[in-house]
């Protein structure tokens, strides 16, 4: 999805919970998920840099790994999740860097401990060129044109893919424009619901850029923003907290969007 209204509502609303613009998209992906799924939290898997070893610093290659950060989703406003969620990824990233290889053994350990597989087969990765200024003091865009911009919204099928489960990526498009891409395993979404999903991180944000009171709970928002459709294959999504289980892939792959 190519959207000018997203990087409009990231700019006001960074600026009234004082948080980074990274922390409210992922605010918007992490209650839209949690959310359908009925849960208290939402686990994602955000991408860090590894190159801290000094035999990798002269590499040649697009070195990462993932670091799993849960963002509690119980709050009277969005502004709380959105600082539980800066302050989450604050701790992840700082304890980013681990041996991968004991840190699966531990995931395996603690499902074998639960009775149930835990699955992190979820990513959220903002890979922006430019990210919001937080000494920026500039007017923020007005609510009437936050509104206006989506209607140049444009949505369209993408040949990105991941061998997750759910991988959101947020790239920069070109000024003043950003390309959100959804990849989803059609177990846990179908193809329409990808699609609807974009649309919902849209308009959730929009919604609470130009609704600046906050006076509708977060899950009512959220539910408005991305209504269930009548087919949804999640009824029980694993998305949200790490000990909710594992979908399984069927034989339609996967669908992607942006």
């Amino acid at each position: 999805m190519n959207s000018q209204a997203v990087p409009l509502a990231i700019t006001i609303l960074s600026r009234r919970w004082r948080v980074s613009g990274s922390a409210v998209l992922l605010t918007a992906v992490a209650l839209l998920l949690g959310n359908r799924a009925h849960l208290p939290a939402c686990t994602l898997r955000l991408l860090t840099a590894n190159r801290s070893e000094p035999e990798l610093r002269t590499a040649v290659a697009n070195l990462h790994q993932e670091v799993p950060v849960t963002v509690p989703l119980r709050g009277e406003h969005v502004a709380d999740i959105a600082r539980n969620a800066f302050a989450a990824c604050t701790t992840a990233y700082a304890h980013g860097l681990f041996d991968p290889d004991r840190a699966e053994e531990l995931t395996r350990a603690a499902g074998r401990e639960r009775g149930t597989p835990i699955d992190l087969s979820y990513c959220f990765n903002d890979i922006r060129n430019a990210h919001e200024r937080r000494a920026d003091t500039s007017t923020p865009p007005p609510a009437h044109a936050v509104r206006a911009a989506t209607t140049a919204t444009t949505i369209e099928p993408c040949d990105f893919e991941e061998a997750e489960t759910f991988f959101f990526v947020v790239v920069s498009y070109r000024p003043g424009w950003l390309r959100l891409v959804a990849d989803a395993d059609t177990a846990a979404l179908a193809p329409d619901e990808v699609h609807s999903f974009l649309r919902g991180v849209e308009r959730l944000l929009v919604e609470l850029a130009c609704e600046p009171a906050e006076s509708t709970p977060p899950a009512e928002l959220a539910t408005r923003a991305w209504p269930e459709l009548r087919h949804s294959r999640m009824a029980m999504p694993q998305a949200g907290d790490a000990a909710t289980g594992t979908a399984q892939r069927d034989c339609h792959g996967h669908t992607t969007w942006q």
